[in-house]
């Protein structure tokens, strides 16, 4: 038959011609595959801009109950704190000593000068951000965790591993209609396993990768290792494999807020709150690392009440996105 093949019509039909169709095939659905993306970006962003409005309108309401009882609005507290906008008109009435927003916060927001970074929008308004994230899903506790954040209209991101079944697949999906962001924590948390070589950390990062899209079709581009990026469990240096993601252009967050409910103490919940708030009290940008696998019941009855306080400090609480503050242990740049 040489360089030709018959078709079932008994036409001839060259090679090159065969191979055209399957590049226009292949071109449509990448084409189909992008459109689904950007539409679903469009819809992330579209629920962050109303929570941000609803969370203005309430805190206007709180702010014009309190005012109308005292005369006047919070003052600046022993953490810090910023004062809190008084006078019917809105306009600021902040002290010299405000904290400044970071230069990191401020590099990662003008990156790109086009982009709408709500971020920056909330803390040049004198808002605290938080990203509230979790790892070691999907469980049966996501699913509590989507409800109470439904509650709110609080978008967080999710850190996830490699779970499978219909019962798990259903919450990888429901992150992503739900508006939130979902990213990767490795496929199979084997410290020792995927720590062990590079090219065995390839094969795990490949494998939850695929897994996540072969799922909800969407390409995860965040990443959160299995410890953090300044862990002391891996094999190698870290440096290796902060390399690794840098060359796969994947961003990894660290935290800088911890509930503190993998360290293996039990705590109550309380304690979990009170852990997170003494960080969030630090600083203008707070990355909060929870959990929410099965063992992890405590945190998910802790949420509302820390909700619930973080608006009480004037937080305002986003998923992560690609112009958030780069919380991290290990700083990507500093690893060439």
């Amino acid at each position: 038959m040489g360089k030709y093949r018959y078709n079932i019509d008994g036409e001839f039909s060259t090679r090159r011609q065969w191979h055209a169709r399957n590049r226009r095939k292949n071109k449509r659905e990448n084409s189909i595959k992008k459109l689904f993306i950007i539409f679903l970006l469009f819809l992330i962003l579209l629920a962050a801009v109303f929570c941000v409005i609803l969370f203005v309108v309430r805190k206007n309401e709180k702010e014009d109950d309190s005012f109308s009882t005292s005369g006047e609005i919070g003052n600046v507290d022993s953490s810090g704190l910023e004062d809190v906008p008084s006078g019917s008109d809105g306009s600021d009435n902040q002290t010299d000593d405000k904290q400044p927003v970071s230069d990191e916060a401020a590099d990662s927001a003008n990156k790109d000068e086009d982009a709408f970074s709500l971020e920056r929008t909330m803390l040049s308004h004198g808002n605290k951000v938080v990203y509230l994230t979790f790892d070691d899903g999907p469980s049966h506790n996501t699913d509590r965790i989507l409800d109470i954040l439904n509650q709110y209209c609080i978008k967080a991101t999710f850190f996830t591993v490699g779970k499978t079944g219909s019962e798990y697949e259903s919450v990888y999906n429901r992150i992503l209609q739900e508006g939130h962001t979902l990213g990767m924590h490795s496929y199979s948390h084997d410290y020792k396993l995927i720590y062990s070589s590079v090219d065995a950390f390839d094969e795990d990062f490949k494998k939850i990768k695929e897994h996540i899209k072969s799922v909800t079709g969407y390409e995860p581009v965040f990443y959160r290792f299995p410890g953090g990026s300044s862990n002391d469990v891996s094999g190698i240096p870290m440096e290796n494999f902060i390399k690794y993601l840098n060359d796969n252009n994947i961003k990894y967050f660290d935290w800088n807020a911890s509930a503190g409910d993998a360290e293996g103490k039990n705590l109550s919940a309380e304690d979990m709150i009170e852990n997170i708030l003494k960080d969030v009290r630090k600083t203008d940008v707070s990355v909060v690392l929870m959990h929410d696998s099965d063992a992890h019941g405590t945190t998910v009855d802790m949420l509302p009440e820390l909700i619930d306080s973080l608006l009480d400090l004037g937080a305002v609480m986003l998923p992560i996105t690609d112009t958030s503050t780069l919380i991290q242990h290990v700083e990507a740049d500093s690893i060439k």
